[in-house]
């Protein structure tokens, strides 16, 4: 049986290393800290910065293009504050992003699953955190406490707080600036009091309700109905 050989490009490193934010790949030696603090890992193990980045300084082109991590990384910059050499591993991984936007997918590749990516836009994130009231929109690491404690939830389980925020941080903008939720979410405050990183979510939404607005988008025709 013939071995498997991957393809190496040897200054793909060089290309990332070359956009704003992706300078700081050149220092990583591997440790392994910003794996340890990332906090996507929780939800999935197979999400591994540390990989990542030595995949890229291997030149291994197609695998960390093709990696699902690239789009996951929702810039909580925990990792970035435990790593010893200051790489700033989010910047790395929007850098990683952009040149995958650039070059779009291989033929190969159109599956129903990566055509999702073309609908993902690395810089709505900071449209948001631009409005006042959507600055903390980037310190949530999607633990789920919010939506556990809102009480929006008890009359439609499409109402969660979390998975609005992740989708926002995912770049997912049509489906967030469409979202129910963010219309319906009343300002009660309890997720907030509960959420450990401090995200005020009732202004979030309000920000994004804006934007929204900002952007043309019409508001539900009709408002949650109340449970009899």
């Amino acid at each position: 049986m013939a071995e498997k050989f991957l393809r190496v490009v040897p200054g793909f490193v060089k290309e990332i290393a070359g956009i704003p934010g992706g300078e700081d790949i050149l220092k990583c030696f591997s440790c392994g800290s910003c794996t340890v603090a990332c906090a996507e890992r929780p939800n999935d193990p197979k999400y591994d910065p540390r990989k990542i980045i030595r995949m890229a300084l291997l030149g291994l082109e197609e695998q960390v293009l093709s990696s699902d991590f690239i789009w996951y990384c929702s810039m909580h910059y925990t990792c970035s504050e435990r790593c010893p050499q200051g790489v700033k591993i989010s910047e790395v991984m929007n850098a990683i992003r952009n040149i995958r936007l650039a070059e779009g997918l291989p033929v190969r590749e159109k599956t129903k699953k990566s055509s999702q990516y073309k609908k993902l836009d690395p810089h709505f994130r900071f449209e948001i955190t631009n409005i006042p009231g959507g600055e903390t929109l980037t310190g949530c690491f999607a633990c789920g406490s919010c939506t556990a404690e809102c009480p929006e939830k008890e009359f439609s389980e499409e109402s969660s707080p979390r998975n609005t925020i992740r989708k926002a941080l995912l770049g997912l903008r049509e489906e967030v600036l469409t979202s129910r939720f963010v219309e319906d979410c009343s300002a009660h405050y309890r997720c907030q009091f509960i959420c450990p990183q401090g995200v005020n979510i009732s202004r979030l939404m309000n920000a994004i309700r804006i934007l929204a607005e900002k952007k043309g988008y019409s508001r539900p025709r009709k408002p949650l109905e109340l449970v009899k």
